[in-house]
């Protein structure tokens, strides 16, 4: 038998063969891998490569390690949290069959008036992935005590159940509630316990007539809350989400959103949270020395305050608010992923506070915005955009598309309107369409997958009421339509009807009149002449007054059709005045009758509801305001 060779020669021979193997593969190292650089391996054997002897790092080769990326980071914490967030839940899960509510399972389809123009959207919404939040809330030591709100008894086992899909479908959009619990929720702030039961019965009540008991007792009390001389973090809490999801009656020349949302910013900075400490021992004095808070809660409360309020001021066309603070604290306190969506909504928010600033100033002092300055704003968001969105969620993708389009608007202010339109004119316009059909296109895509607009604060129906009416302009403008297919500008024309109709909640709300009008438009488009120009945006509302604008041309053309309308009508009158009497009567002939024998055609109109467009959609005043939405 063979000698055999010594073990020193043989680990030698297979350190050698896997040098080599290592130098004709180019298996990079861990460290290396890691950094995606290349990795040198050294001419002397058992040695380190160029770089981690550089940097004097341990040099290990494997070929099953795989490299962390930022996003599998990010997964993983997302399951530890989860984890933990299912056991402290099963802790404190109600005792009732009815708030079991998984996190990340769609809940019951909401119902409503709103739901009409869902017929367009067949596909129905998948499980939800919103973003997990800490759970700070004490275990519940019983069940929910039942309430009694002017005389209306609601069970504890119905309050578990709104508070559930509370948390489920809208905490993700506004995560400011500290008492979780409902009992906690409602000694510590009642009105802020009626608010966030009004929320969730918007869409998920099971007593039709609470939805307006909860209305009209908030909208009574809530005047009595803000005259307490020092308001708590629930209490800013509780008007901040009066603002973000406003009542059914509320219209834009009488929301009061704008004022609420700049009392609970002065609370605010009262409080000093505008610092992202909390129980900041120099504003915490005297009455608000027991207003006790967290530096997290903090610094949430204050985000909250610059979002809710800068958005409310663009909305309304006014000019926006100073809150340009140090925030470093702030972010720096906000840095858990949990957090991540309400800091991309903050730094949007302070773009577009210095932008609309910017825009205000521009206007005061030469009654127009020159092309290249709305131009270098939009290649500024373009380049801080990777600096703003930290993580790619489906709140953040909407709002930053919406962001853009709030800056490409500004391209129909001060401009030549009339065709021919000048070249650069023509690609903005381009680019705002664009921008506009993109914001629609991902809410359709959200809502099927997500219930977004179902779920949506006023801020995104804003959002997409600015996209759909600049679509619906430009399909039906002469000057500017854009070359698209006639079957996809059909297709597009629906979804963006659709979009704002899917916001709303009752039909007395802005979002049903809206649609209504827009629907109206769209079905007759065929029959109303094309528009010759852009539409006359209000320059001193900025970016707001667009949507008014367009607005006020889609009525202005449906009621020229009611006059052909009138007209047809006592054509046929004079003809063959027995079929016009019957159809003044309502009695309506059946599909398969015989046409009639003079040849004449039905109204082509008939179908349009005159009364809501006469009676809600009335002018007020000589600037012809379209009083039942504004």
């Amino acid at each position: 038998m063979a000698p055999s060779p010594p073990l020193a020669d043989t680990q030698i021979a297979v350190s050698a063969s896997s040098h080599d193997e290592r130098t004709r593969r180019n298996v990079a190292c861990i460290n290396c891998r890691n950094s995606k650089v290349r990795c040198k391996t050294s001419l002397v054997l058992g040695q380190p490569c160029q770089r981690c002897a550089k940097l004097e790092l341990p040099c290990v080769v494997d070929k099953t390690h795989k490299r962390v990326t930022k996003r599998s980071k990010l997964e993983l914490l997302e399951q530890e949290v989860r984890a933990i967030q299912q056991a402290v839940h099963q802790g404190t899960e109600p005792t009732t069959s009815s708030t079991d509510v998984s996190p990340l399972v769609a809940g019951p389809r909401p119902s409503g008036p709103a739901s009409h123009p869902a017929a367009l959207l067949e596909d129905p919404p998948t499980s939800l992935h919103a973003p997990i939040f800490p759970i700070h809330a004490s275990p519940k030591t019983g069940p929910t005590e039942d309430r009694v709100l002017d005389e209306r008894r609601i069970s504890g086992e119905d309050i578990d159940y709104y508070f559930a899909m509370f948390f489920q479908h809208f905490y993700p959009f506004a995560p400011l509630l500290r008492k979780k619990i409902p009992d906690e929720c409602f000694h510590a702030q009642p009105m802020l316990f009626w608010i966030v039961l009004y929320i969730a019965c918007r869409r998920y009540s099971r007593d039709p007539g609470l939805v307006t008991v909860l209305y009209n007792h908030i909208n009574k009390n809530i005047w009595a809350m803000l005259s307490i001389p020092a308001l708590g973090l629930e209490e800013i809490h509780a008007i901040l989400l009066a603002c973000m999801w406003p009542f059914p009656t509320t219209r834009l020349a009488t929301d009061p959103g704008s004022m609420l949302a700049n009392i609970a910013m002065n609370a605010a900075m009262m409080l000093g949270l505008h610092t992202g400490r909390g129980s900041h021992p120099q504003f915490c004095l005297g009455l608000r020395n027991p207003l006790t808070s967290t530096d997290e809660e903090a610094s949430a409360t204050w985000a909250a305050c610059c979002i809710v309020v800068q958005r409310n001021s663009t909305i309304a066309g006014h000019p926006p608010p100073s809150f340009q603070f140090s925030d470093l604290r702030c972010i720096k306190t906000l840095e858990a992923c949990y957090w991540a969506d309400l800091l991309t909504l903050y730094d949007l928010q302070k773009f577009l506070n210095r932008f609309h600033t910017a825009m205000f100033a521009q206007i005061a002092a030469s009654n127009s915005i020159p092309e290249g300055i709305i131009r270098m704003w939009e290649l500024e968001l373009e380049v801080l955009k990777p600096t703003i969105v930290r993580y790619d969620t489906e709140i953040s993708r909407i709002r930053v598309l919406s962001s853009m389009l709030e800056v490409q608007l500004y391209h129909f202010q001060g401009q030549s309107m009339t065709p021919p339109l000048d070249t650069n004119l023509q690609i903005n316009i381009l680019r705002a369409f664009n921008t506009a059909r993109a914001v629609i296109l991902n809410a359709v895509d959200l809502q099927a997958r997500r219930q977004l607009l179902t779920h949506a604060t006023n801020c995104v129906f804003r959002s997409i009421a600015d996209a759909a009416c600049l679509i619906i302009y430009l399909l039906h403008c002469a000057g500017a339509q854009p070359d698209i297919a006639p079957l996809e500008l059909q297709m597009l024309g629906q979804q963006a009807c659709a979009a704002v109709g899917l916001c709303s909640v009752s039909e007395e709300d802005v979002p049903y009149r809206m649609h209504s009008l827009m629907d109206m438009f769209w079905k007759h488009r065929d029959m109303l002449p094309m528009f010759q120009s852009l539409p006359p945006s209000w320059i001193e509302r900025c970016g707001a007054g667009l949507m008014f604008a367009c607005l006020e041309r889609f009525k202005a053309s449906l009621l020229t059709i009611q006059h052909n309308s009138e007209s047809i009508k006592s054509t046929m009158k004079m003809i063959n005045p027995s079929r016009v009497d019957l159809t003044a009567k309502g009695i309506t002939t059946m599909p398969n009758e015989k046409p009639d024998p003079n040849g004449l055609l039905p109204d082509p109109f008939q179908d349009i509801d005159w009364n809501m467009l006469m009676d809600d959609l009335t002018k007020m005043g000589s600037e012809g305001v379209l009083f039942g939405i504004i």
